[in-house]
């Protein structure tokens, strides 16, 4: 029994370790009242609205324009008021990413006391508070903090960017119990300059849908490019109605678009240069198949020596082995295609076109060569499409004109024998009868 009593024993002096009599209460958002919130640039009073759990600003900020912000924080109620500093203090840390800042607060308690604390120094980004903790008897609960910050804007690095003008860390409370002040600062040379590259990059993009188009699938292409194109166009309308944040949301989808664009692109002129590369090596595979049957004809028919034709089979050795290499080629460039990995596949698919030349012209004159061993009376040659007009099949004999005059000479020679003889002849019986 004993024992079980100094484990319960120890049991309890380490929850009391954990949970010290005293603990600070959790402070939750829904302990405080809406902020009380006065925001001015120079003489103009702007308005604020609580967004998200944010309290922003609904003007926006240039680089180096002033501000000044008054922040009033009260609790729900006076419950909460005593739980602020609770039996043991409590502290809250403000911070801003204003430059030059310069932080001023004010602590009001039930009884009527007012803590009233300078400025910090110019330049420090944060203050930390010290919520004294209650005392029922000189009345200390907290019942409103105020805040005073001045500041510039600082340079937001980018088109645009929400700045923490305000962001409060209270101990022992949930994140942003406080609600944070936000502003939107603005640099309009970046969002004029990021809107002149993307029309820049469109204009690109568009050149590369024409020159593919008909030759390969673009439809992909051609919908992303509207897609970029319509949001550009939308956020230079959204900026030029200084609805800026909204601008530089469309600016954002506008960037996203026009890079899934050119990652399409780069598919599309990857998927073209392969489709090349691929009927090559297939036409040239065809024209060797060829040229096997062609020396295995030749061996067969014994139409060369051997001697010729043993060049011949190494000539088709070395044409086999460049086809193979062109092949192998091409499987590396598809399996680039199947990786996604498209600048790959097209500069692979360029070097196989590239090198298929050769290829060609050598695979060509040896075919041409056994063509003519086959079947001597014929010469392949490409078939080409002439406009001229066909020759007749009809053909002037070549004729010997001296050969010709002889013959005549020796007809003339014949006829005049033969009328001398009938003339004598006829004297000969005239004379009879005489």
């Amino acid at each position: 029994m004993e024992y079980r009593y100094k484990i319960l024993i120890v049991l309890l002096i380490i929850l009391m370790l954990i949970y010290p009599v005293g603990a600070l209460k959790i402070i939750n958002s829904t302990d405080f009242r809406n902020p009380d919130i006065n925001v001015t640039r120079g003489e103009d009073f702007i308005s604020t609205d609580i967004i998200g759990g944010k309290i922003k600003v609904s003007s926006v900020f240039k680089k180096g324009d002033s501000i000044e912000v008054e922040y009033i924080i009260e609790p729900d109620n006076e419950e909460i008021a005593e739980e602020l500093g609770g039996e043991q203090g409590r502290s809250l840390t403000v911070r801003t990413e204003l430059n030059n800042p310069r932080i001023d607060h004010l602590l009001k308690f039930s009884s009527g006391g007012v803590t009233n604390k300078p400025y910090t120094i110019p330049g420090k980004n944060f203050k930390v508070i010290e919520l004294p903790k209650y005392d029922p008897d000189a009345e200390t609960s907290v019942s409103k903090i105020t805040f005073n910050l001045q500041g510039t804007a600082p340079d937001p690095k980018s088109r645009a960017k929400e700045v923490y003008a305000l962001r409060f860390e209270l101990e022992e409370a949930q994140v942003d119990a406080i609600p944070p002040l936000v502003i939107l600062v603005i640099d309009e040379t970046k969002f004029e300059t990021d809107q002149s590259k993307m029309d820049e990059q469109l204009e690109n993009l568009n050149q590369i849908l024409d020159y593919y188009t008909g030759k390969t699938d673009t439809s992909n292409l051609n919908s992303l490019i509207k897609s970029a194109s319509d949001n550009l166009s939308l956020s230079k309308s959204l900026y030029n109605d200084e609805l800026y944040k909204e601008a530089n949301d469309k600016l954002n989808y506008a960037s996203d678009w026009i890079e899934k664009s050119y990652k399409e692109a780069e598919k599309v002129k990857a998927s073209y240069a392969f489709s090349q590369a691929e009927d090559k090596v297939k036409d040239i595979e065809n024209t060797v198949s060829k040229i096997e049957f062609y020396i295995a004809e030749i061996e067969d028919r014994d139409l060369i020596n051997a001697t010729a034709r043993l060049n011949y089979k190494l000539e088709f050795k070395d044409l086999q082995e460049e086809t193979d290499k062109l092949k192998e080629d091409l499987s590396k460039a598809e399996a680039h295609m199947d990786n996604d990995k498209f600048t790959e596949a097209e500069v692979l698919s360029n070097q196989i076109i590239n090198d298929s030349k050769s290829v060609k012209t050598s695979s060509d004159s040896l075919f041409g060569e056994l063509s003519r061993i086959i079947s001597p009376e014929e010469t392949p040659t490409a078939i080409e499409t002439s406009t001229t007009e066909p020759e007749s099949s009809f053909e002037v004999p070549n004729i010997d004109f001296k050969l010709i005059g002889i013959v005549l000479l020796i007809i003339i020679l014949i006829g005049v024998g033969g009328l001398g003889g009938k003339k004598f002849l006829k004297r000969k019986k005239w004379d009879e009868l005489k």
